[in-house]
Formats: structure tokens, sequence, C-alpha cells
């Protein structure tokens, strides 16, 4: 609301308030940054009063745009209604699942209030005498002493866990600079040395067993519990996806077969007939030595003229497809697994490593440097920052963000003149199976139906990972900072496209280009509203997902092949009953010139 004067001749300036109109794309921007400030507030203070606060204004925000004449809104802004209300709405129920969790996890630290009165008074004008600095100390430290109980029977979740260690670290770390900045001159040494111990030792009875030291030899239950499928049909729903987690894990379960028959059949064709994991062996060590910047570059040219030749999408000259290395460590290259995108070589590298490492520089790169730049990442970032740039940022849907470059993936398999040799088939298969592993085990464990360590052999036995990587995956996937299941809607979000694309094009109304183009400057949404934008279908304030996006479209490629052969057959047939007939009248004309010459004979 802004305030302006009015002049009326001779009479006193009156202030009239006046209410200043906000577009939907303003509206918005502004929602998406409250409530990243929010979640930012709360996730690194891990304050429950500060998450209650954000409640008035989420439900007031939600409330104001119910209020909005939706009738008299274009297009795009319908869509903008729709996904924001959407996003309101599991914000806020996030949030209330969050604060029940901090809730319970304060009960775990009454000792909190103790450590943080420290650098509290510490911080202020009266600062803080040494016998209230021991007698606070010492305090906490006998409340730590109280819950050993806690030690043995381990009555709390780990979700409840971790959440009170979150909250105990952010302690942890202003307390460690008041003593060496001042408490070391307060305390007693061993009053100092007994309160660190203990927290040092709660921390790891919080997370059960510390994620530092799980040996790779067997499984450990450092997972947080699965959600259950209620938690994860309400995540579905907030990306708009019209499917059970059920209905989801059956979908990824036959994709992964398909992959890894298609895996098997491709293997074949390198002569690797009893195993398809030596088809994976090879396409490992085929590689290149440890030229990989420039390498990874040629293959950014190489997707980069792939999708301009061949007429697929608009490429702005201003986005070079440059891959930047960067110096990741020795401990970052022992744990990458075949990609190798931001590795170059480094002095002191030991010869086994590099040598692990340069299996990056194989048809495993091709296979993911067109999903990082273009036509993947960074050309959708590249648009997102100048096309409705609204609804871009860190709350845009992963079923776009991560989909759209899964997308490409099913598109150029698709096509077969990209993916040309069978070392770069596998590669991409593996990666695509990777992903779907990924969402059979995320899934399937959030359902209670798969332990963690039945994961891990997932990998291992049908992806062909090696089995420390895999482990971990598993554990980067079920740590109890994982409260989404967004590693799974990215090739979801695939197949939506995918499936758009063909009602798109089955339109006649777009060509491939016309498509992709259309489909970067809508923006990041939810697909099915994307679909609505696409085909011109009709919003609804009460928008609800109900589109069923996925039918097996390897079934109907398959069959699509059997008709062809099936025509193929019919050519041959009919080019043998032609041969045969003309095979007939060369011979009736034989016999016919035999006859003519026995006649000549008679004659003469």
């Amino acid at each position: 609301m802004a305030q302006s004067t009015t002049p009326s001749g001779d009479e006193p300036w009156v202030h009239v308030p006046v209410y200043v109109d906000e577009s939907m794309a303003d509206r918005v921007h502004r929602i998406h940054r409250d409530i990243e400030d929010l979640e930012k507030a709360t996730h690194t203070t891990n304050n429950l009063a500060q998450s209650q606060q954000g409640y008035p204004l989420l439900c007031n925000e939600l409330e104001a745009l119910e209020h909005l004449n939706f009738d008299a809104l274009s297009c795009q802004d319908k869509v903008d209604y729709v996904h924001l209300k959407t996003l309101l709405s599991h914000t806020i129920n996030k949030l209330r699942t969050e604060d029940g969790i901090r809730t319970a996890a304060e009960k775990l630290l009454p000792f909190a209030s103790d450590l943080q009165s420290i650098y509290t008074a510490a911080q202020s004008d009266e600062g803080l005498s040494c016998k209230e600095a021991c007698d606070r100390l010492e305090a906490a430290d006998d409340k730590f002493n109280s819950l050993k109980v806690l030690f043995l029977r381990r009555t709390f979740s780990r979700r409840v866990g971790y959440a009170a260690y979150e909250k105990l670290m952010a302690l942890r770390g202003p307390l460690m600079t008041w003593y060496e900045h001042e408490g070391h001159m307060l305390v007693p040494r061993d009053t100092w040395g007994s309160v660190r111990g203990s927290i040092n030792l709660y921390a790891r009875t919080l997370l059960h067993k510390p994620f530092s030291c799980w040996p790779l030899e067997q499984e450990q239950d450092i997972f947080v519990e699965p959600m259950g499928e209620e938690s994860l049909r309400a995540q579905l729903e907030g990306e708009l996806i019209a499917y059970t987690p059920s209905e989801l894990l059956d979908i990824a379960q036959k994709e992964l077969d398909w992959c890894h028959n298609e895996l098997v059949e491709t293997s074949k064709e390198l002569t690797f007939v009893k195993t398809w994991r030596l088809g994976i062996r090879h396409t490992k060590t085929a590689f290149h030595e440890l030229q990989a910047h420039d390498y990874h570059n040629y293959l950014a040219h190489q997707a980069v003229n792939y999708v301009q030749e061949k007429d697929l999408v608009t490429v702005s000259p201003l986005l070079p497809p440059i891959i930047t290395a960067f110096n990741n460590g020795v401990a970052c290259w022992k744990t990458s697994r075949h990609d190798g995108l931001s590795m170059h070589e480094m002095t002191g590298i030991p010869r086994d490593v590099t040598t692990l490492v340069s299996r990056g520089n194989t048809a495993f790169s091709k296979a993911v440097i067109f999903h990082e730049t273009v036509p993947g990442h960074v050309m959708r970032t590249s648009v997102s920052h100048r096309v409705n740039a609204h609804r871009g940022g860190p709350l845009a849907p992963y079923a776009f963000v991560g989909g759209w470059s899964a997308y490409w993936e099913l598109l150029l398999w698709e096509r077969g003149d990209f993916f040309v040799t069978p070392e770069e088939r596998i590669a991409t298969l593996y990666w695509r199976m990777h992903r779907w592993a990924r969402i059979v085990s995320i899934i399937g464990y959030h359902l209670g139906q798969k332990r963690q360590i039945e994961c891990v052999d997932l990998l291992v036995k049908t992806v062909g990972q090696d089995r420390d990587v895999a482990r971990l995956e598993v554990s980067e996937w079920l740590n109890p900072k994982e409260t989404s299941i967004r590693r799974c809607v990215s090739l979801i979000g695939g197949l939506q496209l995918f499936a758009l694309r063909k009602e798109a094009l089955g339109t006649g109304l777009y060509t491939d280009k016309q498509f992709h183009d259309a489909v970067l400057r809508n923006g990041a949404m939810p697909i099915e509203l994307m679909r609505a934008l696409v085909l011109e279908k009709e919003v609804t304030p009460d928008f609800k997902a109900s589109w069923k996006f996925y039918d097996d479209f390897h079934q109907e490629k398959e069959e699509k092949e059997e008709e062809e052969k099936k025509e193929e057959k019919k050519e041959e047939k009919k080019e043998e009953k032609k041969e045969e007939g003309e095979d007939k009248e060369e011979q009736k004309a034989t016999e016919l010139d035999v006859g003519w010459v026995n006649l000549a004979d008679m004659v003469l």
C-alpha cells in the first residue's frame, strides 16, 4: 500500500491510501523468496519459534491468493496461480510435520538452554563471570549424565535424533568459539573437557551410529525410517504427479527390466554372449588418457552440433558448452562414478587412482555431457534466467528441473543416431538403469518393501555398479537429511515430457524445435501444468493432477517394429512371386523359341 496526496483548492493535503496492483509474476517471485528465507532460517538454526512464525505468513498468502478473481487471469497467470497454491499448501503441511519433529527433538536437549545462555550472556554488555560460566557448564554436564538411559534404550526415532543432532551442532559451534576467545580464561580445563566430551558422545548417540564410522563390509543402521505411503503420496501431489507410490514402483521396475534386457542384447554385439557384465567392464576400461577437460569439451560441442543440425531446439550463440574443471581432491576422485565431469589431472595423485578416474573418459562421458550442458541443465538454466524467471530458483519443481535432462536421454535414444556404437548404448543404458534403480530403491525402502542392503545389492547385481560406490549411493539416498523424494521424480518428469511431446507433435501444431522452445520459454512448473499450456487445456482454481501419462512406449515401439518386419516379409514375398512369374515367362519364352527353332529345322 502506498501513500498519495491530493490537493483540493485551498484545502490542506490529505493522505489517501492507494493499493498498488501486484502482478502474478511478482507475487510468485516474492512468495518464493519468503519461503526460501523461512526454510533457510529454520534449517540453519533449527529453531522451532522461527518456524512457527512462518505459519501466519504463508496462511495469509494462501487466503489472499484464493480471493483473486481467477477467471480474469490470463492462461499464464492461471498456471502460476495453481502452482503457487499447490506450493503454499505443500509447504504449510511440510512445516507442520517438521515442527512436530523439532518439538520431539527439543525434549532430547534439556541442557540446550544452559549452553545457549553461556555465549548469549558473553555477547551481552554485562558479560559472564567465571562462577556463572562454571555453574552453567556443570549444570549442562549434569543433565548430560542424567540422560544416560537414552544411551541404552534409544527410544527416539532416527529422524528425531538427527534433528536433535543438528540442533546440538548449532549450539556447539558458538560454544567452541566462545571458549577459544574467552572461555579458556574463565573455565577450568577439566570442566570444559568433560562438557565437550559429553557433547561429542551425545551427538554420536543421537545418530545411533555415526556416519563417519560406517564400515563398508556390513550393513549398518544409519538410515532414516521409511516415510510410509501417505508421506510419499503427499509429496507426489506437491509435484502434481497423478500416480501412487506403488504405481511408480511398478513403472520403475518394468523400465529397469527393459533396460537390463537391452543391455544383455547390446553386450552380445561386442561378442560378450555369456554375461553382460563383460560388456560394462569393456566400456569402463576402453578409456582415453587424462586429457579429460579437452575431451569433455569436444563431447559438449558435439552435442550442440547435433541438436542444431537436426533442428531440435534453438541454441543461443551466447551459450558456450564449456565444461569447467575443478580440483576436487583425492577423496572425491576415489568415490566418483564414471562421469568424471569435473575432474582433471593433479600432481600427487597415485597412478592407480588416476587410472580409476580415467574411466570417466569413455562412452560414459558421452552419455552424461549432453545431460549436464546442452541441451540439458546448462541450457535450461540459461533460458530460465531470461524468460519467466519468477518460476525458477530453488523451489522449481524437480520433475521439470531434473526431468528436462532425463527427457533428452529418452529422446536421443529413440532417435537412434546419437548413441551409435555398442559402447555408447551400453553407457546410456547403464545411467538409465542407475536412475530407475534409484526410484525402485527409494520408493521401495520408504514403503517398507526393501532394506538398505537390498538396495545396494540391486545396484550391484542389476546395474553392475561397484559395491563400494553402491553403498555410498544408497547412504546418500536414504540418509536423514533427505526428507523428500526429489531424487525419484527426475526420470518420472522425463517420461512426462516424452509423453507430452508425443501428444503435441500428434496435433500437428508443433515441430520438435517448436515444442522444445515452447517448454523452455514457459519455464519451470509441474509437467501437467506445462501440458495445459502447450495443448491449451482448461485450468481451474482447484486443479488436481489427473494425467496418466505412462504407456508402455517400448511395447508400442516393438509392435511398430513387428509391423515393419511383417511389411518387409510381405514385400519379400511379393518380390519372390514377381521373380517366380518372371521365371515362368522366361521359361515359356524359351520353350516358344525352341518350338520355332524346331519348326524351322523341319521346314529346312
